[in-house]
């Protein structure tokens, strides 16, 4: 049995996906002044979820602001570069290209 949505459903969806982005995840994320105050692994899991997200909806306008702010992070650029998922590196243009930007980012 196949269900057709209608338009009411699909805007009420997306209303609420942009409203956990924009609001529940960045106060999650976020003190009132853009400092990061959760950590890395919360932080990191929602950073790796934007991403997909973005990847997955061929463009996620607030999906994408919010990983940029999160990547825009000092301290947590230095743990994505120790610690975190290397496949976003290998996205970017393959292994060879990502591992010569980590060895890189690393003599910073």
């Amino acid at each position: 049995m196949s269900v057709a949505y209608g338009d009411d459903l699909k805007k009420m969806i997306a209303e609420d996906g942009l409203y956990l982005i924009e609001k529940v995840y960045r106060d999650i994320l976020f003190d009132k002044q853009g400092k990061l105050i959760a950590s890395f692994a919360v932080a990191d899991e929602l950073e790796t979820r934007m991403y997909w997200l973005n990847r997955n909806q061929g463009g996620n306008a607030a999906a994408q602001r919010l990983r940029d702010d999160i990547l825009n992070n000092e301290p947590y650029k230095l743990f994505k570069l120790l610690a975190g998922d290397e496949i976003v590196y290998r996205e970017d243009g393959g292994w060879d290209k990502a591992e010569a930007n980590r060895r890189e980012d690393i003599k910073i």
